[in-house]
């Protein structure tokens, strides 16, 4: 998936209650900006319900928006332990919340050759 005309915001290697404040202004003003965001979790060691709650809403505000947030992989690692343990995606990685195919999101269509 090419995220070359989208706005990325990386959540860093420590995603937590003591960032979180700073990461929702990042998020705000990514949000007001941009057409599309794109969430990137791919360095995080860990990450803490404070921050699924903050994505979660942030989803919710960029679709009120009329506006695109996603991630811009599927959940693995850091990510994908803790939506399991705070309830958002299920044992087998199914989606458990309303929010579900921003947890997951589909592969990008693959360019058809001519």
């Amino acid at each position: 998936m090419s995220h070359l005309d989208a706005h990325i915001v990386d959540l860093g290697t420590d995603p937590s209650i003591k960032t979180v404040a700073e990461l929702r202004d990042r998020l705000t003003a990514a949000i007001t900006e941009n057409e599309r965001v794109v969430i990137s979790a791919e360095g995080a060691a860990g990450i803490d319900l404070s921050v699924l709650q903050l994505l979660a809403s942030a989803h919710r505000t960029a679709s009120t928006a009329g506006k695109s947030l996603s991630l811009a992989a599927p959940a693995t690692g850091a990510l994908q332990q803790a939506l399991a343990k705070a309830g958002f995606l299920g044992p087998a990685g199914e989606p458990l919340t309303r929010e579900g195919t921003f947890w997951i999101p589909s592969p990008a269509p693959k360019d058809q050759a001519a």
